[in-house]
């Protein structure tokens, strides 16, 4: 049987609860574990609007955490209009709890990693935008092979060596 996780937002209040947070030595997993640990979530939060979740399982063990915004990028990519579009800004899965729950009979939508990513789409879909976008490193192909399947698609890449990746919600008819 898999756990269900349960998204709880963070707060500042949480912040003791995220240190030591795991998600891995490259680059890239070392900069979530400090987005969360240091003060970015909570500055996010504070003057970005930002919501961010911590995701624990059935034994009150925290997995996860991801964050849902909104931006403003060319869309639809490359020469759209400036619009507001929903935003993944950070996103990880604690190292020990990667590839979990395991099983043979463990679907992969119920893996955790799809189980924060499809909340995160579900609350994207509740705010008035047509798409949601995300930064990924490059190199992180797990993370890339994840997005692909959910059916985001790379947009553009940066200097900084991440893709950007976005996900049509809906169509916008003002778009022309």
């Amino acid at each position: 049987m898999f756990s269900t996780l349960e998204p709880r937002p963070f707060t500042a209040a949480l912040h003791a609860a995220v240190q030591g947070f795991d998600c891995g030595s490259e680059s890239w997993e070392r900069a979530m574990a400090l987005w969360i640990t240091g003060q970015e979530a909570i500055d996010s939060i504070t003057n970005r609007g930002t919501q961010v979740f911590l995701y624990y399982d059935g034994s009150n063990q925290l997995v996860g955490f991801g964050s849902i915004g909104t931006t403003h990028w060319s869309w639809p990519p490359p020469n759209g209009r400036r619009t507001e579009l929903a935003i993944i800004p950070a996103l990880a899965v604690q190292k020990r709890f990667w590839g979990h729950p395991k099983g043979r009979s463990v679907a992969p939508s119920d893996k955790y990693s799809r189980q924060i990513l499809s909340d995160l789409i579900g609350r994207a879909k509740l705010l008035p935008v047509t798409a949601l976008a995300l930064f990924v490193h490059k190199d992180n192909t797990h993370a890339i092979a994840l997005y692909r399947e959910i059916e985001f698609e790379r947009v553009g890449e940066l200097k900084n060596d991440h893709y950007k990746m976005a996900l049509p919600l809906r169509v916008d008819t003002n778009a022309a």
